[in-house]
C-alpha cells in the first residue's frame, strides 16, 4: 500500500511539471481573441517604436514595469500566467487584476513579456510584448567661448527619464532648460552663460532633474580663453570607388562654430569655399563633386566663427593635395629582332592576380604588335615570360601607359630590342609617378 502510494505521489509530481512546462509561451499556440488577453501597447510605446509614452506616464521607470493587459471574459476563466522571457514570475487566479509591478530591473535593458489565460478546457496566449527600460546616462556637455568671453554650453540628453535641466557654476545655480519634446533625435540643447569673465576658471554643472528624483549630472571644468586656431587637416582619402575624397581634420579651438572647405584644381589661380559646417563638432566632410580624373584638387579647412560681423576665419590648416585617377588603357607591345615571330616563347599577364592574357606571342615578323588592358591606380601587373623554345634573345616586350611612355621592358630596349632573353616582371601601377619600381630597364618616352 504504502509503494502504491509513493507512486501515486510521483505522478501527480510529473504531471505538475508537464503542465507548467505546457504553459510557457513558446509552448503555447494562440487561441481566438476571445481568449487571448493583449497588453495595452498604447501605454508603453508609439507608432514610431519610441517607449516615451511609458517613460512619461511612469509604468516604464528604470528599475520597473507596471505591466497591464485586457480583462478576460471567458466563461471558464481560472488564471492569468505572466512570464519574463520563459521564466514564470505571476499567477494571478483574480481575473479583475490586469495590472501586476515587475520590481528589480536594471536600467536601459530590453526585457519581454507574455501573459497567458488559463482557462478550465483550454489555454491561449496573447501577443508578446518588448519593452526597454529608460536609460540614466549623464549628459553630453561640450562648451565653445565667444570672442566676448561668454561660456556657451551645448548638451546631448542621454537620460531617458522625464524631467528638465538646471545648471550651475562653481555650485551656483545660473538657470534651467526645460527638456525637448519634439520628435527628432539628439536633439541639442544649449545655454549661454553671459556673465563669465575672460580668463577666469569655472567649475560647471548641466544636471537633469528627473521625477526620479534621481539628479543625473555632468561636470566640465573650463578656463574662458577664446582662441580660433588653425585646424589639423590629416590626409586625404577616397570615400569609394567613385572617387568622392573624404577630409577628416582636428580642431582644439574654443571660439569655433563651424569651418570653411576650400578646394583649388591643379591649374587654376585660387582656391574657392566649397562647403560651409556650422557645426564646430564635425570634423569631417566628403567632397561629392564630380572631379575630372588625371587631376589633382588641393584643399584647406579653416575655422570660422560666424557670432562676429563679418564671420570670422581662422588661418588655414595646412593644404593637402589628391591625385583623381580613372581606369587608364594601357599597351602590352611586342617586338622580334630577327623578323620570324617568337616561334614558341610566349608570355601571360595578370592584373590582381586575375588573367587577362594566358598565352600571347608575336607569330611572325618583326612587330610592331599591340594588346591593350585596363589598370587603375595600386594595380599589381604581373608578366611572366615563358621561354619554351630557342632564340628567346631575339625576343622583346614593353609596357606602355595612357601617354605611350615606356613603364616597364625586357629583352634589350624599344630601341635594340633582342639583345638579351626577356624576363619575368611584377610591378605596382603608380598613376603620380608614371614609372613603377620594376625588376627590369625602363624608358620615359618611345
Amino acid at each position: 500500500m504504502r509503494k502504491l502510494y509513493f507512486v501515486l505521489l510521483l505522478m501527480l509530481v510529473l504531471l505538475s511539471a508537464c503542465n507548467d512546462k505546457l504553459l510557457e509561451p513558446k509552448n503555447i499556440a494562440v487561441e481566438s481573441p476571445e481568449t487571448a488577453p493583449l497588453f495595452q501597447r498604447e501605454l508603453y510605446v508609439d507608432a514610431s517604436g519610441s517607449f516615451s509614452p511609458g517613460y512619461r506616464s511612469r509604468i516604464i521607470r528604470p528599475e520597473s514595469v507596471d505591466l497591464q493587459w485586457a480583462k478576460s471574459n471567458d466563461a471558464n476563466f481560472a488564471y492569468y500566467q505572466l512570464y519574463r522571457g520563459n521564466v514564470k514570475i505571476a499567477k494571478i487566479s483574480d481575473r479583475d487584476t490586469i495590472n501586476y509591478l515587475d520590481e528589480g530591473l536594471r536600467e536601459d535593458r530590453h526585457y519581454k513579456y507574455s501573459v497567458i489565460t488559463v482557462l478550465k478546457n483550454r489555454f491561449s496566449k496573447s501577443d508578446t510584448l518588448t519593452i526597454k527600460t529608460p536609460s540614466l546616462a549623464p549628459p553630453e556637455v561640450s562648451y565653445r567661448i565667444s570672442h566676448e568671453g561668454h561660456v556657451m554650453l551645448s548638451w546631448i540628453d542621454r537620460c531617458e527619464v522625464p524631467g528638465y535641466f538646471e545648471i550651475f557654476r562653481s555650485g551656483a545655480y545660473i538657470g534651467r532648460v526645460e527638456e525637448y519634446l519634439g520628435k527628432s533625435g539628439d536633439h541639442i540643447y544649449s545655454f549661454t552663460d553671459s556673465a563669465s569673465q575672460m580668463n577666469d576658471y569655472y567649475n560647471y554643472r548641466v544636471s537633469k532633474v528627473t521625477l526620479e528624483n534621481v539628479p543625473v549630472d555632468t561636470y566640465e571644468g573650463i578656463r574662458v580663453v577664446y582662441t580660433l586656431d588653425s585646424p589639423i587637416l590629416y590626409e586625404l582619402e577616397f570615400a569609394s570607388e567613385d572617387k568622392d575624397v573624404r577630409l577628416t581634420w582636428r580642431d582644439r579651438s574654443t571660439g569655433n562654430t563651424g569651418y570653411r572647405v576650400y578646394r583649388q584644381k591643379e591649374g587654376d589661380d585660387e582656391f574657392t569655399i566649397i562647403h560651409t559646417i556650422n557645426d564646430p563638432f564635425e570634423e569631417e566632410y566628403i567632397d561629392t563633386s564630380d572631379l575630372s580624373v588625371r587631376n589633382t584638387y588641393h584643399y584647406y579647412v579653416v575655422g570660422i566663427d560666424s557670432g562676429q560681423a563679418p564671420i570670422a576665419e581662422s588661418p588655414p590648416s595646412d593644404i593637402q593635395s589628391i591625385d583623381i585617377w580613372g581606369v587608364e588603357t594601357w599597351r602590352l607591345a611586342l617586338k622580334d629582332s630577327f623578323g620570324d615571330g617568337w616561334r614558341g616563347n610566349w608570355i601571360s599577364l595578370r592584373v590582381n592576380e586575375v588573367p587577362v592574357f594566358v598565352r600571347i606571342a608575336l607569330e611572325d615578323g618583326y612587330g610592331l604588335e599591340y594588346h591593350d588592358f585596363e589598370v587603375e591606380n595600386g594595380d599589381v601587373v604581373k608578366v611572366t615570360y615563358h621561354h619554351q623554345a630557342d632564340f628567346a634573345n631575339e625576343n622583346y616586350y614593353a609596357i606602355l601607359d595612357h601617354y605611350d611612355n615606356i613603364v616597364v621592358e625586357s629583352g634589350g630596349t624599344w630601341a635594340q630590342p633582342g639583345i638579351s632573353v626577356p624576363e619575368s616582371i611584377e610591378f605596382t601601377v603608380d598613376f603620380s609617378s608614371r614609372t613603377a619600381q620594376a625588376t627590369a630597364p625602363q624608358r620615359s618616352s618611345k
